[in-house]
């Protein structure tokens, strides 16, 4: 089993029992039974912010596989540049309290979303659906501090270039640490959009792009265009 799904799986215990010590017992009074409104205490958290840098516009982490398209169509008004990126970079801030802090973690979670026709739709107008898969053991992540809790998270692709895996992804980046007897979480959600190819201008003799989703204005739009164009459209499921 992974490192992380061990974190994962000790985080939801840590929270379901603050939860739960957190809900007040029914009061009895007399042999009568009143009603006691449960009430949620908050326990101490780090606050987690991160920025992603390569799309600043929309927001989002960028990749590329190095793909080409292989079905004919693609259209010439679109640039395709089979250059390959496997790193995606965000700013990260981790505080306790206001207080920047180094935690003792850093990792991550990726969620895969695809759209996909339903076979058993929902209701009679429901044409696509989203499809989640942790695609998690596809990515690492690293964490470099410059001060503390001030740094840079930089997520790597590390999974075969296939058309398949060109997909628009979250990324929930968790961090703990012991202060005293307790252990702090805390997290935050980021996108990371994989491309088969860039789609921006090319800048020349530089590896990189202007505007690598070009004039698609979000990550699953850009996805579906070049799966087709990769043989791969929408499957129903």
């Amino acid at each position: 089993m992974r490192k992380q799904y061990y974190f994962l799986a000790a985080g939801s215990l840590i929270i379901l029992a603050l939860i739960l010590s957190s809900l007040g017992p029914p009061i009895v009074s007399g042999g009568t039974l009143q009603e006691h409104e449960p009430t949620l205490t908050a326990g101490p958290s780090l606050q987690v912010t991160t920025i992603a840098e390569d799309d600043a516009v929309r927001k989002t982490g960028v990749m590329a596989l190095g793909l080409a398209p292989t079905e004919p169509g693609w259209p010439a008004s679109i640039p395709k540049y089979s250059w390959t990126d496997y790193m995606a970079q965000y700013k990260i801030l981790v505080t306790f309290n206001g207080v920047p802090i180094s935690p003792d973690y850093v990792f991550c979670q990726v969620v895969e979303k695809d759209v996909v026709h339903p076979i058993d739709p929902q209701f009679s107008e429901e044409v696509y659906k989203t499809k989640l898969t942790d695609r998690s053991d596809a990515f690492v992540c690293k964490v470099r501090w410059i001060a503390p809790g001030t740094g840079v998270l930089d997520l790597y692709y590390v999974d075969p270039r296939t058309a398949p895996n060109v997909a628009d992804y979250v990324v929930v980046f968790f961090a703990w640490m012991t202060i005293g007897r307790t252990i702090v979480w805390g997290s935050d959600v980021q996108n990371v959009c994989v491309l088969g190819w860039s789609m921006g201008v090319s800048l020349g003799s530089v590896n990189g792009w202007a505007d690598p989703l070009g004039p698609f204005v979000g990550c699953d739009e850009a996805v579906i265009w070049q799966r087709l164009y990769l043989g791969y459209p929408i499957p129903s499921e």
